[in-house]
């Protein structure tokens, strides 16, 4: 049975996995997340994940669209970076003015009890007092400079690999060592005619939902143009799918590792037991890649997972350091993919209202009642049911994984 219907069965087995990794013909794939990653590692910790890669080398690969969004997104996330530590150090800066001695208050009362000479003692207590306050405020205040000193030295010594957006991307330049032209992906959707086909394709499978990439729907009609074309930004993750159906199918490959900081539930099994198990590829997409191209094996991980187990299988002796500090790098690129994802779910609400709006008085239409009643769809233009479908979807997927990042930070 389980040759039959082996897309239901998930490799844990220690020496499997093992074979598998030293397989030749196992071939280790990356998403854009996992590339724009590097830029958030910190410089040890890079060179320890680019170890790791130098020593799969003759089997890893990128598919064309993976590329394609690195060298589109790059800039942005440079961006990012270097404005949360400008960010940073103007926290830092303001830091220093927390403490403020306010002295109004003490010579108001010294001056009241200066006009009684009969209490002298107490003019003078008071006098002492504030001398004794203000010199304690003088030395604390020092002391906080000399620490906010100390963090922002760690701060500049943490950014002293500083990328701006017209300077040498050292990073790329690793990129592109490792991922010379045979190790990247064609471009299978090199014509409109192309793109449309998947695009049909893709709007069937996201009504079914269908994985990859319906969770990305929220992205509506968000698009960018390459080479004249116009590439729909909430079909990037299916593209990326069928380029890698494609490919191990012309190469015969035998087991895809797919590495990608992706656990949405269009892309990993997740369940609920006791808080979300994010389990192994969905299902449906590991039955897909073994009927069109004949792969035995479909696994996905996470960064650090694949540098844990190919530390482990391959004995590349990475230190614990390493993996400590790129979790740390991951958990601050989760926070910042959360803030994106909101916003895009945000837009596509916005946008659905607004169109909704357009339409029609939602103040005088009874929305619910024409949804709950098929019967009646045929008095309404088919523009305006689908609207309002959109315009149900106040809950995006995308907004508890906002909210978890959130709690987390």
């Amino acid at each position: 049975m389980k040759h039959t219907f082996n897309c239901f069965y998930d490799l844990t087995d220690t020496q499997e996995l093992d074979k598998i990794w030293k397989d030749k013909d196992t071939l280790f794939i990356f998403d854009t997340n996992v590339l724009l990653s590097l830029y958030s590692f910190q410089s040890e910790s890079r060179k320890d994940f680019l170890k790791v890669l130098s020593s799969i080398q003759d089997r890893i690969w990128i598919p064309f669209h993976v590329g394609l969004e690195f060298q589109k997104n790059r800039l942005t996330v440079i961006k990012n970076r270097r404005s949360t530590f400008n960010d940073l150090n103007k926290d830092i800066d303001k830091l220093s003015d927390t403490l403020n001695f306010d002295k109004k208050p003490f010579t108001t009362l010294q001056n009241k009890f200066s006009l009684k000479k009969n209490y002298l003692s107490i003019f003078n207590k008071l006098d002492e007092s504030l001398k004794n306050i203000d010199k304690s405020f003088v030395n604390l205040e020092s002391e906080l400079k000399k620490h906010l000193k100390e963090l922002k030295d760690e701060v500049n010594n943490t950014d002293k690999e500083k990328i701006f957006v017209n300077s040498n991307d050292f990073i790329r330049e690793e990129i592109d060592n490792l991922f010379p032209a045979e190790r990247v992906g064609k471009n299978i959707f090199d014509t409109v005619e192309k793109l449309n086909a998947l695009y049909k394709e893709g709007n069937d499978r996201y009504k079914n939902k269908i994985p990859p990439g319906y969770e990305d729907e929220v992205k509506g009609d968000e698009e960018f143009y390459f080479d004249g074309l116009g590439y729909k930004n909430k079909f990037g993750d299916l593209m990326i799918f069928k380029q890698i159906i494609e490919y191990s199918k012309e190469k015969l490959v035998k087991n895809v590792i797919f590495i990608s900081e992706d656990i949405k539930r269009d892309w990993r099994q997740v369940e609920d037991q006791g808080g979300e198990k994010i389990l192994g590829a969905r299902i449906e997409l590991k039955r897909e890649l073994y009927k069109e191209a004949g792969v035995e094996n479909f696994l996905i991980y996470q960064i650090e997972d694949f540098v844990k187990k190919t530390n482990e299988y391959l004995n590349i002796k990475i230190e614990d350091q390493t993996l400590k500090s790129i979790k740390l790098s991951l958990e601050e690129d989760k926070h910042q993919r959360a803030i994106e994802s909101f916003d895009h779910s945000s837009k596509f609400l916005a946008k659905a209202k607004a169109k909704l709006n357009k339409l029609y008085d939602s103040e005088n239409f009874h929305v619910k009642t024409v949804l709950d009643n098929p019967q009646l769809h045929h008095l309404y233009d088919d523009e305006y049911i689908k609207t309002i479908r959109e315009a149900q979807k106040l809950h995006s997927p995308y907004e508890d994984e906002y909210l978890k990042a959130m709690q987390e930070a």
